[in-house]
């Protein structure tokens, strides 16, 4: 993609958003929004629809919903209007066009569509007769500022305090490469790179389903702790690490989404089977650091701490393919089973349990002594094997990230330097190549 040409977001009148950007530096990145951050949109929407028809009933609130989720689904329009074909940006005169009106994820900040878009920088007067070059793809976040101004403020919001107070640029990192108003429909876009083959959560719901294999697992965490690092360094803190908001591209580059770069790949088809698990998508509430748990809605924000806590939940989905759980007890109950056991456990949920039986199952295992069952052979998750094992290295790290007490947590950096990370075998640069091969080999099928 052209050089990133990152501008300031603009309300559709031209104003600057006053307010948002005076918040202090250490606020922006731990303060979630309140109401009165969008009490005064929430009124310009109700006027809106005051005149529209209402729903028949309305839809039972999540309890891992946020404010922000809340509020959209509650004054967002219930039957959005597509975006155009074409997406035009004046001052960078960069064209992008939504190659299918079907989109590929949502942004979680007020369930945003993202679209696959072509883009081509042209002449503004005759870009409907421009060749597109197809090669050259990204994702773009699309909301209109004045049918659904709660999600407009809420994407402005993300980009202002979190991506646009990056220092640098990381390649660990999705990072926003345009920001605009596209001058005829008044809608709001943001542009990141193309997420390639998806999410590694979309990956292993079809490919992958009993979890990764161990060498890949290293090769993914090395980036992830990558990014986590990076971000730390400067001062900002994720808050919101998952298997689902991590992307892979061709290469393969690794990166993890962040600030207005989130997004849900494939949500649609990605709902749990079982209405009792706890939804994957919001995986960093419910599964989130202790201390931020359980002083929720007490101004307990996320920390560095905290973060390092969600790369362990992190590890955990890679090794199982997720993580379906009936509720947090069952996940502490796993947490235990770890550290008192120095293992982790050999398939989760066991073959053949129901959810309801899983905490029954793990509260008998850590009872029990169990026995670590070591093979050779790589397990790729394809069912094939019945039960997984796990290097003593892997099984460390899982364990030194869910650290009870967060001082007890290593940091990012001494992570990067974690025995789990020597290589075994191959070299870094055969390991990414098989890495490459195995899934574009799963892909194809």
């Amino acid at each position: 993609m052209p050089e990133s040409h990152i501008t300031t977001p603009r309300n559709p009148d031209g104003r600057s958003s006053p307010a948002l950007t005076d918040v202090p530096l250490k606020l922006r990145f731990k303060r979630k929004l309140t109401y009165e951050d969008v009490d005064q949109e929430t009124k310009k929407a109700k006027i809106q629809e005051k005149d529209s028809e209402e729903t028949s009933s309305a839809s039972p609130i999540n309890p891992w919903m946020d404010i922000e989720d809340y509020f959209n689904d509650t004054y967002a329009s219930s039957s959005p209007v597509p975006p155009p074909e074409y997406l035009v940006h004046n001052s960078s005169k960069m064209v992008f066009r939504i190659m299918s009106m079907d989109p590929i994820g949502i942004s979680p900040l007020g369930k945003l569509p993202v679209y696959r878009v072509a883009y081509s920088e042209c002449d503004l007067s005759s870009f409907y007769h421009r060749k597109f070059l197809y090669d050259k793809f990204a994702l773009a976040i699309i909301v209109n500022s004045r049918r659904n101004p709660i999600g407009y403020k809420l994407l402005e919001y993300e980009l202002q305090t979190k991506n646009e107070e990056l220092l640098y640029l990381n390649a660990n990192v999705m990072h926003v490469e345009d920001s605009f108003v596209d001058r005829e429909s008044r809608d709001y876009c943001i542009v990141m790179g193309h997420g390639g083959s998806g999410s590694l959560r979309s990956i292993m719901a079809k490919h992958f389903p009993n979890g990764l294999p161990e060498s890949f697992i290293s090769l993914i965490l090395r980036s992830v702790l990558g990014a986590v690092c990076f971000l730390h360094e400067d001062s900002a803190i994720h808050g919101d690490i998952s298997a689902g908001h991590v992307y892979v591209q061709s290469g393969p580059n690794i990166k993890m989404g962040f600030g207005a770069t989130v997004y849900e790949h494939g949500v649609f088809n990605l709902e749990c089977s079982s209405s009792s698990a706890l939804p994957e998508t919001y995986i960093s509430r419910w599964a989130a650091a202790p201390e931020v748990y359980n002083h929720e809605g007490k101004n307990h924000g996320s920390t560095e701490e905290s973060d390092v806590w969600l790369v362990g939940i992190t590890a955990l989905e890679l090794a199982y393919g997720g993580l379906r759980v009936p509720n947090r007890e069952a996940l502490e109950v796993m947490v235990r089973e770890i550290h008192e056991k120095k293992r982790l456990p050999k398939r989760y949920p066991p073959s053949g349990q129901s959810l309801d039986q899983q905490q029954q199952q793990l509260t008998r295992e850590v009872e029990g002594k169990g026995k670590h069952i070591m093979i050779e052979e790589e397990d790729y998750g394809d069912g094939s094997s019945e039960e997984r094992s796990f290097s003593r290295e892997f099984e460390k790290i899982v364990a030194e990230c869910l650290a009870w007490k967060p001082w007890e947590r290593p940091t990012a950096s001494t992570l990067l330097n974690h025995e789990f990370f020597v290589v075994k075998g191959m070299d870094a640069l055969e390991l990414e190549s098989h890495f490459e091969d195995v899934l574009m080999d799963r892909l194809r099928k």
